[in-house]
């Protein structure tokens, strides 16, 4: 895992029960290889937005995780986007949803790594995609 260079993130993940961190940092670590892969090294940044740890790539919109209650997890999604919607038309009940902005993932359940994989990447590409998309209209 890479370390986390902001003290004001460190410090939330510091304080999440182990049954959180765990999925969490998980997933956290999922954003950096994707981004990575996408727009090379140094192409995401980490802070907090609304006290949770927040990702955000050029070319994306933004990815927060936090805990949902007490046995889930959160990926939040920007609500304005049409990512989840997206992911209820390509993944349906693989996932439980809130609403438009979040994917929720039992922390007692192994995660469907490609799919969130996935999601990640849409998120992480969002802007980009949908220029293009709006281009073909």
């Amino acid at each position: 895992m890479r370390p986390i260079k902001n003290p004001d993130v460190l410090s939330i993940y510091e304080n999440y029960d182990e049954k959180y961190k765990t999925i969490l940092l998980k997933i956290r670590e999922m954003i950096f290889e994707i981004s990575e892969k996408m727009y090379g090294e140094n192409s995401i940044t980490e802070e907090l937005k609304w006290n949770q740890p927040s990702y955000a790539a050029k070319y994306g919109t933004p990815i927060r995780l936090d805990t949902f209650d007490k046995d889930h997890i959160g990926i939040f999604f920007n609500c304005r986007t049409t990512l989840v919607e997206n992911f209820k038309i390509l993944f349906g009940d693989l996932f439980t949803y809130s609403k438009n902005r979040a994917i929720v993932l039992n922390v007692y359940e192994e995660i469907s790594t490609d799919e969130i994989a996935a999601c990640l990447e849409m998120a992480l590409s969002y802007h980009k995609i949908k220029k293009r998309l709006n281009k073909l209209d």
